[in-house]
C-alpha cells in the first residue's frame, strides 16, 4: 500500500491527465495540440493504472511523471508568446504549480524499491 504523500500525488497526477485530455476536447485548441493532450492524458491515466495494478510500478510512474513534466513545460511556454489571454496564463500557472507538488508527493516512488535498498547496506 502506498503512502498517503504518494495517494494524493497519484490523485493530482491522474486529475492534471484527465484535465490535459477534456481541455484538449473543449478549448478548441488545433489539430496537434489536440493530439498531444490526448496522447499525454491517456498515456498519464493509463501508466497511473498501470502503477495502481503493481505492473511496472517505478517504470509506470516515470512515465506519468515525464509526460505531466513535459506538458508542464509546455505550459511555461505560454508566458513568452505575445497575445496569450491572461486566463490562459492562470490556467498555465495553476497546472505547472499542480505538476510541481504532484511530482515532488510521488517522488517517493521513482526511486529503487525499497526492498532492493535494504540489501545493499552490508553488515560487518
Amino acid at each position: 500500500m502506498a503512502s498517503r504523500t504518494v495517494t494524493i500525488g497519484v490523485g493530482l497526477l491522474a486529475v492534471l491527465g484527465l484535465f490535459e485530455l477534456a481541455y484538449s476536447f473543449l478549448a478548441g485548441v488545433p489539430g496537434d495540440q489536440m493530439a498531444f493532450g490526448i496522447i499525454v492524458g491517456l498515456g498519464t491515466l493509463i501508466a497511473l493504472g498501470l502503477w495502481a495494478s503493481g505492473r511496472g510500478p517505478r517504470i509506470a510512474m516515470w512515465v506519468a511523471v515525464v509526460l505531466i513534466g513535459v506538458t508542464a513545460l509546455a505550459a511555461l511556454a505560454s508566458f513568452f508568446a505575445p497575445g496569450i489571454p491572461i486566463g490562459t496564463h492562470v490556467v498555465s500557472a495553476v497546472f505547472v504549480l499542480l505538476a510541481i507538488v504532484a511530482i515532488v508527493l510521488v517522488r517517493g516512488e521513482l526511486g529503487r524499491g525499497r526492498a532492493r535498498a535494504n540489501t545493499d547496506q552490508r553488515i560487518v
